[in-house]
């Protein structure tokens, strides 16, 4: 579900979609709510919220709401490519427009995604190409974080 979407590895979306929580709801519209200790499984993607929506148009994913129950944030892993560590990221909140492969983490928001790391109370990562955009409301301040790559040795 979600990993074939963001272009994952391509195993990811070859696996069994695992979901449990305590509640589900299917509408006819193609939308579905997930209540209660949600846990979506499929590859390398493991997602974890209080409470997820899903929305398909034409019989085809759109896009993933996730959120948090206050004490605890929505919290994400998945490789995206093979030679690249995991990304990870938790937020109260978190958007994923399927289409525009454009994740949106909101509230107490954290990415790290290959030796860059992020914190703001808004990051929307733009899967495909890479792009971070992180921002935070005064006081609080934008954090950025680049691990250096190790010296060679003589």
């Amino acid at each position: 579900m979600l990993a074939s979407a963001v272009h994952a590895l391509p195993e990811d979306s070859e696996q069994p979609i695992e979901i449990r929580a305590d509640q589900a709801r299917s509408e006819p519209d193609g939308t579905s709510v997930l209540t209660g200790d949600v846990r979506i499984d499929q590859g390398t993607l493991s997602l974890a919220a209080d409470r997820v929506t899903v929305a398909t148009r034409e019989k085809r994913l759109h896009k993933i709401v996730a959120e948090g129950d206050g004490d605890t944030p929505v919290r994400f892993r998945q490789q995206i490519r093979t030679d690249e560590p995991f990304a990870n990221g938790h937020a109260n909140h978190i958007d994923y427009a399927v289409t525009e492969q454009r994740l949106a983490l909101k509230g107490d928001a954290f990415l790290s995604v290959g030796d860059r790391e992020f914190e703001g109370d808004l990051i929307t990562w733009d899967i495909e190409d890479g792009r971070v955009d992180a921002r935070s409301n005064m006081p609080r301040r934008t954090k950025l974080k680049w691990q250096p790559k190790p010296k060679p040795e003589d």
